[in-house]
């Protein structure tokens, strides 16, 4: 990373997307498998949040999170060119085009606990 616009662009729009913990654990599962259905990362999700029921979107209704996913985080990551995501096969892309994002991915679960690998 130099110190351009673009950088600090790219930064930004990358600390947005790490910045809600849905977005975040989707991302782990993602980095991981790199392709997964929706119910997939649903139910790492659920998993994670009963693991988990600190996180401020703690819970294990597997509908509410669906719902979460499907409306807000899937699209938000669409959007930032992060994942592929196709409504009507309901599968999720993990796409490689920020090289910065793993090692921030890497950093987040190194502060929460999770264990991901980000080769």
């Amino acid at each position: 990373m130099g110190g351009d616009t673009e950088t600090y662009r790219r930064l930004g729009l990358l600390l947005d997307v790490l910045s809600n913990c849905h977005r975040r654990f989707a991302l782990y599962y993602l980095l991981e498998h790199e392709v997964a259905t929706v119910e997939e990362v649903t139910q790492n999700l659920v998993r994670e949040y009963q693991e988990r029921p600190s996180l401020e979107h703690g819970g294990g209704d597997f509908d509410a999170v669906h719902t979460a996913l499907v409306h807000g985080t899937l699209p938000k990551l669409a959007g930032a060119g992060i994942v592929e995501y196709d409504t009507r096969s309901q599968m999720v892309r993990y796409r490689r085009c920020y090289t910065e994002l793993p090692s921030l991915l890497a950093a987040c679960a190194t502060l929460e606990g999770v264990s991901v690998s980000v080769e």
